[in-house]
């Protein structure tokens, strides 16, 4: 994130990360999870997750619970299963991701708890979702946001409204970053400077 802006970095991204009640998922809505593609069946290989050897077959896990049970049940229903035990309620998931500002990291501690968010990407068909979204839709039936539709609840919500001059333009210019290539492209920025010259401001 920016430095000019570092009051503002977490309010920043708790503004795109929030969207007004706009996650409720609507009658007409198809949840993007269960239409599995049976071609994209393949062997994948196995995890170990919290010590147990968990397998994965074509589109399903199989491991032995605690009292020595093979268990088998789709990747996507124990990826979930696995979130919820993590984070129970979508309000805490937020606020960790919001504050873990190495999200790499936060995805490998998500994958070691059993969350195969690899997988999971590949069952999303809309473009340019964030991992951010198809976490809150697996765990917590939040509709798929874009990153276009964040961006534009954002402009709809007056929140540049609080900005001006460099500041202005820099939080712009993290909007696009963000709308082109996610999240991640933003710690490319902690450098940024505005493209103009602003006069300072008088002290009084």
């Amino acid at each position: 994130m920016i430095k000019e802006l570092s009051e503002e970095e977490e309010t920043f991204e708790d503004e795109v990360t929030d969207n007004n009640g706009k996650n409720e998922v609507t009658d007409n809505e198809v949840d993007s999870f269960h239409d599995i593609d049976d071609k994209s069946k393949k062997s994948r290989e196995k995890y170990l997750v919290h010590g147990i050897s968990v397998s994965i077959i074509n589109e399903d896990v199989q491991y032995m619970d605690a009292d020595g049970r093979l268990i088998t049940m789709s990747i996507i229903d124990y990826s979930r299963m696995n979130l919820k035990k993590v984070y129970p309620m979508f309000d805490e998931f937020k606020k960790v991701w919001i504050k873990h500002k190495k999200k790499n990291e936060l995805i490998n501690e998500l994958v070691e708890d059993g969350i195969l968010i690899d997988y999971i990407r590949e069952k999303v068909t809309e473009d340019n979702v964030d991992d951010f979204d198809i976490l809150a839709n697996l765990g917590y039936d939040h509709s798929l946001l874009t990153r276009d539709e964040r961006i534009d609840y954002v402009l709809e919500s007056g929140y540049l409204s609080k900005f001006n001059g460099e500041n202005l333009e820099i939080v712009e210019l993290l909007l696009e970053a963000y709308r082109t290539k996610g999240i991640d492209e933003l710690k490319k920025y902690e450098n940024i400077k505005p493209s103009r010259v602003y006069p300072k401001e008088k002290s009084y």
